[in-house]
């Protein structure tokens, strides 16, 4: 049984080879196999009046880094709160959109998108802004940067409300009504969400997400408009709503190809107003923090650099891999949720060198710094340890 097993094992893994290998030869140029040994049988006292049984597997998931840039092309997603409170951060972000694209590689093709953060009762929520005339998706290849910048800055300046969100403070619910049905749909037919390409996700705001799921202990600020609670109750529960959740969701419609979540937004790092509703961003910060992106702190000022910032971490995402996501049933048997991971057992060596790693329980993804990521041809090795529920066994 052993030896069939392996068998097995070998066979998986030259599928899962040539699968990869195609992929090398399209948009996203890099390999990642994957196999996972004979389980062993694990009985868990769970102070129950039996025990509880397991398949319990050794996985390695086995990476190459690329050798070239993994995409030439980019989507830019700007989500806006459009209450009126932020017009001159909006107007910085206009002015210096150009900080953002001047630090990513020469002859990458970038597009931006703008989507405003609305709830259920706006026309606008999960569709691409249009504000006039001006191109639903500004492409540089058919525009000037003055061109740009003056579409942009149509976009941004003054945009449409929605007094219902609280003056448009539902970005993680916009956004989730882009990523599926017929507003998805909508979206990539005017050139947007193109297959095999990179997406940057940056959020500006200064409150929280009303979808926001907040830290025990946090109080959340006092709404005197007393339009967070319904907008809440009507769009962030069924279905439910969260950082996770949407995050899921940004993973399955980039299907592995680079995705980098960031955003301007109080993180708590500087002084938040006190003197009007202004809060940390939860809710974007919990999303940026799954991707492992970067959170600019709204309080501290210079946008410039912020976009700055932004722009160099999303070349970064175009260069190198630093999420590996584990959860695959194909390169591991059964291997279905996130929970069947035993987090403990994870190690990570690139280039036979054990590096410090980040673990993301709710997508079973781990996470590797930059600089600890290697360069092009690097090997990334994951060993883990994984269990799967045997349904009615006990010892």
């Amino acid at each position: 049984m052993k030896n069939s097993y392996k068998i097995m094992g070998l066979v998986q893994l030259l599928t899962v080879a040539l699968v990869f290998a195609f992929q090398a030869c399209s948009q996203v140029k890099f390999t990642t196999l994957g196999y996972s040994e004979d389980p062993k049988k694990v009985c868990v006292d769970e102070g129950t009046a039996s025990e509880s049984c397991f398949n319990e597997y050794v996985a390695y998931s086995r990476s190459e880094q690329p050798q070239s840039q993994i995409s030439d092309k980019l989507d830019i997603l700007f989500v806006m709160d459009t209450s009126g409170s932020l017009d001159n951060e909006r107007a910085e972000i206009v002015n210096n959109v150009d900080q953002f694209v001047s630090r990513l590689s020469l002859g990458v093709n970038y597009q931006i998108g703008v989507l405003l953060a609305h709830g259920s009762s706006s026309a606008h929520s999960g569709r691409l802004y249009q504000k006039s005339s001006e191109p639903v998706v500004l492409n540089p290849a058919q525009l000037t940067t003055d061109e740009l910048r003056q579409h942009l800055s149509t976009k941004l300046s003054r945009p449409a409300g929605d007094s219902v969100s609280d003056g448009g403070e539902e970005g993680l619910f916009s956004l989730h009504q882009l990523l599926n049905g017929d507003r998805l749909q909508a979206a990539r037919d005017v050139g947007f969400f193109r297959a095999g390409t990179a997406l940057a996700v940056v959020f500006l705001s200064d409150e929280n997400d009303i979808c926001a799921q907040y830290p025990n202990g946090v109080t959340p600020k006092v709404d005197p408009d007393k339009k967070e609670g319904p907008a809440f109750l009507n769009d962030c529960q069924n279905p439910s709503v969260t950082a996770e959740s949407t995050y899921q969701e940004l993973l399955a419609l980039q299907n592995g190809a680079p995705l980098l979540v960031g955003g301007i937004i109080y993180t708590g790092g500087s002084a938040v107003p006190v003197n009007n509703e202004d809060e940390i961003g939860y809710g974007y910060i919990d999303i940026i923090d799954i991707n492992k992106g970067p959170a600019i702190d709204l309080g501290a000022g210079n946008l410039a650099n912020g976009l700055a910032v932004i722009g160099e971490m999303t070349q970064l995402k175009l260069d190198i891999i630093t999420e590996f996501l584990l959860v695959d049933p194909v390169r591991f048997a059964n291997l279905t949720r996130p929970d069947q991971i035993m987090a403990d057992t994870i190690k990570v060596q690139v280039d036979g060198h054990d590096v410090p790693f980040t673990f993301e329980p709710s997508t079973g993804a781990v996470h590797i710094a930059s600089q600890d990521a290697g360069s092009g041809g690097s090997q990334v090795v994951i060993e883990f340890r994984y269990r799967i529920l045997i349904p009615g066994a006990s010892n």
